[in-house]
């Protein structure tokens, strides 16, 4: 994973050994649980930047030609 770079991407994105977060505009995430079936938080933002805790092993779905970072926790 890239940290503190912005890009612009649709995509799943799998779980690391690591903590993360990720900071979103234009678009929406959502963050799944280990089990890949359970959701641990979603949502969608607009120009104003929304973030959301990725903790270790978890998935994250990029959707929407989001704008968004990874910044370590």
């Amino acid at each position: 994973t890239g940290y503190d770079v912005w890009k612009r991407a649709d995509g799943l994105y799998e779980g690391e050994a690591t903590a993360k977060w990720i900071t979103f505009r234009h678009g929406f995430v959502r963050v799944r649980k280990q089990d890949w079936v359970s959701i641990l938080e979603e949502g969608w933002a607009s120009n104003t930047e929304r973030s959301f805790y990725v903790p270790s092993g978890h998935y994250c779905e990029v959707l929407g030609s989001c704008t968004f970072k990874f910044t370590r926790a």
